[in-house]
């Protein structure tokens, strides 16, 4: 990990489906960016996703799938950080989900996180809100 990359990551699921499908073409980037971070975050909307990628692809999920994540229940509405995010792009509602917890979640810190995506559009937004990319 590079000094100044933060300890936590928040994962966006564009990261994680593809690897724990084992679509090869993204599993070695994937990989190495999920284990430069000692502490994965995501919201728990995270593994209904999951669960519909291994529904569609006719695998059973595999809880240890998601075993190093640990995840972030927000325990007030999200307006402000929702605002946030559709300030810089009209995202689907699961993009701004996924970051406006991980904003939610910096606050909670108090501290930089690190976003893990695949998604081109996720992660030009994220980067405009501040966060590392890996």
């Amino acid at each position: 990990m590079t000094p100044q990359m933060p300890l936590v990551a928040y994962v966006d699921p564009s990261a994680l489906i593809p690897e724990v499908l084992g679509e090869v073409l993204f599993q070695s980037s994937t990989r190495r960016r999920l284990d430069a971070f000692p502490h994965l975050m995501s919201s728990d909307f995270l593994e209904a996703e999951l669960r519909v990628a291994f529904k569609r692809e006719q695998e059973d999920f595999d809880t240890s799938s998601v075993s190093s994540i640990a995840w972030i229940f927000p325990n007030r509405r999200m307006d402000a950080e929702m605002a946030r995010v559709l300030e810089i792009s009209e995202l689907s509602p699961a993009r701004v989900w996924h970051l406006a917890t991980a904003l939610f979640f910096m606050d909670v810190l108090q501290s930089e996180i690190a976003f893990i995506t695949l998604d081109e559009q996720q992660e030009t937004v994220a980067r405009d809100l501040g966060f590392p990319i890996p």
